[in-house]
């Protein structure tokens, strides 16, 4: 949520600083517009080009009777956007022009004067001008200027640029609140997408409503749910077929190994076989229960992998199996080449642990088996236990070749068929995981690898 409304309140922001400066910008393209339209002294803006006016009318002279415009005038005349230019003298006639229409009358009354110098005169927009001599008249193109009588209340003016800034408040608010409403709707449209998208992340089923503004991202959003929802029962039905199937090859396998295991019990223990044969049943017995413990393990690992193996959570000593583990071994007739020494912490003696025991023994039994069967020329196996925090922390070491950094990589990559003397590992690893734990591996100074495995201590109250 608090992201949503981050990605609302940018878009806010966003569109209220874009409208600000479009507000902006307008504003000062108009009084840019106003200035170049009133700065223009050579044009018919700038009230009809005052200074070209007075600069036109100041080179005319009276000699001998008779006016002239000196070249000057005549060039800045060229220059202008006038097309015609007259004098009227005091009586009312006109007693020089430039470029003048046969249209134009040459004489003026009074009243003539007052009417065109506010408005027209032969549609020709004019502009007036007065010096010594007498009236100067500037005639602009017809079409080229519009003119305006236009008579308004001094206080009013004295108010215009007030108004002025209230209506451009006004309009400010106008455009912000429209902004915010957009966004707000804008806001709520993709609340559900965030929660259709945090469902999806969960792996939950996502069904959104399909309208407004975000209908087509709501309608990706539904068609990736429904196609994810496909490929997860696709990925369920293969895992359950795996499973029953490693189940099944399991049990099957369970009948042969047992006949197996009794008849080479049988023949290693009939005094009546020559030494030879006895000593190769025995072997067939140790590699039929080892057949049958990787079986066992494959069976094991698939359930943890996929949470169908149910857990049988006790409260124990963690010292319990740790100790029935290593009596177990002793009690089979454990070689005199192996010795398997045992260290408690004295803090971790009166711990407890909430775990399936079962599982946990199991756990043991895998990392110090590992022991044995890799170091066939003996080793001494040094298993301790001691408390860390809030974590009981198992110790698996031994004086043999270690865990090489190969099977530590594999478990790493934790591959399926990566190496088959990971099974064990594998097993001890899902294991802790079940049990909110780790195994994690520590190195040697000669490459290899011992075993650490960490569990939370203490028990739930209820279970005390």
């Amino acid at each position: 949520m608090r992201s949503l409304w981050k990605i609302g309140s940018r878009y806010m922001l966003t569109a209220v600083l874009v409208t600000l400066l479009i507000i902006c910008v307008n504003f000062a393209s108009f009084l840019y517009w106003l200035y170049q339209t009133q700065k223009d002294d050579y044009g018919a803006s700038a009230n009809f080009g005052r200074r070209k006016m007075d600069e036109v009318s100041a080179e005319i002279t009276l000699e001998g009777g008779a006016y002239y415009m000196s070249p000057e005038g005549y060039r800045i005349l060229e220059e202008s956007s006038f097309i015609w230019v007259m004098m009227i003298d005091r009586e009312g006639d006109v007693v020089w022009s430039y470029e003048l229409p046969g249209e134009i009358p040459l004489h003026y009354e009074l009243t003539d004067i007052a009417v065109m110098s506010r408005w027209y005169l032969k549609d020709y927009p004019v502009g007036v001008w007065k010096n010594a001599l007498g009236l100067m008249v500037f005639g602009y193109d017809k079409g080229s200027i519009a003119r305006f009588n236009l008579v308004s209340d001094l206080e009013i003016i004295h108010k215009l640029p007030g108004y002025i800034r209230r209506l451009f408040l006004l309009n400010v608010v106008v455009l912000v609140a429209l902004v915010l409403i957009l966004a707000w709707r804008f806001y709520r449209s993709l609340r559900p997408v965030e929660q259709g998208i945090m469902m999806l992340s969960g792996g939950e089923t996502v069904e959104l409503p399909e309208r407004g503004s975000v209908k087509e991202l709501a309608r990706r959003l539904n068609r990736t749910s429904a196609a994810l929802r496909e490929k997860d029962e696709k990925l369920k039905r293969r895992d359950d077929a795996r499973t029953d199937w490693i189940a099944g090859v399991s049990h099957d396998i369970r009948t042969p190994l047992a006949l197996i295991t009794g008849y080479s019990d049988e023949l290693m223990h009939d005094g009546r076989l020559p030494g030879e044969v006895r000593w190769k049943a025995e072997a067939i017995r140790q590699q039929s229960l080892v057949l049958k413990e990787l079986v066992e393990n494959l069976n094991l690992a698939s359930k943890l992998e996929y949470h169908s193996q149910p857990l049988k959570k006790t409260v124990f000593s963690p010292a319990e199996p740790l100790r029935e583990c290593v009596a177990e071994y002793y009690n089979q007739g454990l070689r005199e080449n192996y010795e398997i020494c045992v260290s408690v912490q004295k803090e971790a003696e009166g711990e407890l642990i909430y775990a399936d025991r079962g599982l946990l023994l199991r756990l043991f039994r895998n990392l110090v088996g590992n022991s044995i069967r890799h170091n066939r020329e003996g080793c001494r196996i040094t298993v301790s236990l001691c408390r860390v925090g809030d974590m009981v922390r198992y110790g698996f070491a031994d004086t043999g070749i270690g865990i090489p950094g190969q099977i530590v990589e594999a478990m790493g990559g934790m591959a399926e068929g990566a190496h088959p003397h990971i099974m064990g590992l594998r097993i001890a690893s899902q294991i802790a995981a079940v049990h909110g734990g780790m195994l994690r591996f520590v190195s040697r100074e000669c490459g290899s690898y011992d075993v650490e495995l960490e569990l939370p201590a203490g028990a739930p109250a209820s279970e005390r």
